[in-house]
């Protein structure tokens, strides 16, 4: 992928982001959490909503219904086994903002209601269409809104530790909560997702994109010290949380080679509920500069 496709996408991804913020000031959701369920009933009659355990079929389904002129959103509740009535699993509230993204944004609306046909979806940012992707930035946008959750990531640098911490306060779930915090984040750093070994999407907060370090390219090749993190993920016993690496191991830097060599501490956070393994990458902001000079 060139510079400039990536920048074209990441418009695109960032026009949705402030799409659901936008929505969640409308809708005045000002105190945490976020209630996305209190915004889809509040376009009723046009919008309705069922919930049921539709195990493995889908995470939630947007349906328009051209006889009543009525958005309907199937969404799966599996994951709220164990959650007390009336709450929601973080993963089922993300994917009430996925489903949201679908009748907000409006090349979603207009197909739909074009006659395009409704599509199950698994949200929490696991796939690679555009279309998907930009209804998972959606999601992010408006559970997790810059004005509220910015401040809250910043007062220091990047870590699991404090994602844990913001995810229980904004009910999300550590992966969506980790991206958040990247792509907010005033400090240089990425996240990347292994899946089966290989690089599944990674982030780049604007710090270290403005300093030449772009996204490793979907489905490439890890570096060992990733290799053996995942190994020791699916054996269930991640024991050395950080690791050693540099930056040519993870990014791309297209014109900027100097910064290859360029020291970069992993941190690794595994969930395995999802089969994946989070890698936090920080870099120290001196380094950046030395190699700017």
């Amino acid at each position: 992928m060139t510079k400039t496709t990536w920048n074209l996408i990441n418009s695109r991804l960032g026009h949705a982001e402030r799409k659901g913020e936008e929505v969640a000031e409308v809708a005045h959701q000002n105190g945490l959490p976020i209630d996305p369920f209190a915004i889809a009933r509040s376009e009723h009659p046009l919008l309705k909503f069922t919930l049921g355990d539709f195990h493995d079929a889908f995470d939630g389904q947007l349906e328009y219904h051209r006889k009543h002129n009525r958005f309907l959103i199937f969404l799966n509740t599996k994951y709220d086994i164990g959650q007390f009535p009336g709450e929601h699993h973080p993963r089922t509230r993300f994917s009430m903002g996925h489903e949201l993204a679908h009748y907000y944004l409006e090349p979603h609306r207009a197909y739909l209601i074009g006659g395009g046909n409704s599509h199950g979806s698994e949200s929490e940012f696991k796939s690679d269409e555009l279309v998907e992707r930009e209804a998972d930035a959606f999601a992010a946008g408006l559970l997790m809104p810059n004005w509220l959750f910015s401040p809250r990531v910043n007062k220091t640098e990047p870590s699991f530790d404090l994602i844990q911490q913001v995810a229980s306060e904004f009910q999300t779930s550590m992966l969506s909560t980790a991206i958040r915090t990247v792509q907010l984040s005033h400090f240089p750093c990425g996240l990347a997702c292994v899946r089966q070994s290989s690089l599944a999407w990674m982030f780049c907060s604007t710090p270290l994109i403005e300093a030449g370090c772009y996204p490793g390219e979907r489905g490439s090749n890890l570096p060992e010290t990733a290799l053996l993190a995942w190994k020791e993920h699916e054996n269930g016993n991640l024991s050395n949380r950080t690791k050693d690496g540099v930056v040519g191991d993870w990014f791309r830097t297209y014109d900027a080679t100097s910064l290859e060599s360029t020291y970069v501490c992993e941190h690794y956070f595994s969930i395995p509920v999802m089969n994946s393994l989070l890698v936090l990458l920080t870099v120290d902001e001196d380094d950046l500069a030395d190699e700017e000079e």
